[in-house]
């Protein structure tokens, strides 16, 4: 890194005698500069030859993310580039057959699936890959949410699980089903939440069939997620147990 290098610096050993010696540097840091002088050490001393420099390169880190890693048939996610060192061109396979040769390419997927997803950078440097596997899920299964029967009523928590569903990834004419798939069902409680995490309620009852648009009344842009919950509600359980599946149709 410093010019004018000498033995107290970094060096290599490569032998003896009157011959022609070839030296190997390695640990070297991407994108640094280092200066390079052959020495010769005898009795008298220590002798250095002329200085030479050069730049290590660059090459790419492969990276991405996602915008959704769940999503309905006929969703699509939006893919952002996240690779280091400056690619100059971007080749994408999406699982299903799709490819792109853009740097933030979106993708819509059709089929149910888990969907592995690969990323090739390229600078003039060198290339480099990564592969997510099953990075991408298809499925008309939203999630599932249930009570165990130990809830109280009172304690937040306690006794069941609610689920959460982002709006990005739902259409108004959706269709969604509360599916009970064991228990005894008292209730479905559906709330709208806001980005900053405030909760509106806005159906209580025994209802298992919903359309997106009813639900949310034209407020995209003041909610951000639907969250639905069996025997209860805002995180507090009645103490009967309800397993059930959260399913979207389109």
């Amino acid at each position: 890194v410093n010019q004018n290098p000498t033995i107290s610096d970094s060096k290599t050993s490569n032998g003896s005698a009157i011959a022609t010696f070839n030296a190997s540097l390695t640990g070297l840091q991407p994108g640094t500069t280092y200066y390079v002088r052959a020495y010769a050490t005898n009795y008298i001393g220590t002798a250095y030859g002329d200085q030479v420099s050069f730049t290590s390169t660059t090459p790419p880190i492969a990276d991405f993310i996602a915008s959704f890693n769940a999503i309905l048939p006929g969703g699509t996610v939006q893919f952002t580039d996240q690779s280091l060192n400056t690619p100059t061109s971007w080749s994408w396979e999406f699982g299903d057959g799709g490819t792109s040769t853009l740097q933030n390419p979106s993708h819509k997927y059709t089929t149910p699936g888990n969907y592995s997803v690969s990323l090739t950078v390229t600078n003039e440097h060198g290339s480099d890959s990564k592969t997510k596997a099953d990075f991408i899920t298809v499925s008309t299964l939203l999630g599932t949410i249930y009570t165990d029967g130990t809830g109280d009523n009172t304690t937040k928590g306690k006794g069941g699980q609610y689920l959460s569903v982002p709006l990005d990834i739902l259409e108004d004419n959706d269709d969604i089903e509360i599916k009970v798939t064991s228990g005894t069902l008292v209730n479905v409680h559906v709330h709208l939440r806001t980005a900053a995490g405030n909760w509106y309620s806005k159906y209580d009852g025994l209802n298992t069939k919903f359309k997106v648009s009813d639900l949310i009344e034209n407020q995209r842009s003041t909610y951000t997620h639907l969250v639905f919950c069996v025997n209860g509600m805002h995180e507090k359980y009645l103490p009967v147990a309800c397993s059930a599946q959260v399913i979207a149709s389109r």
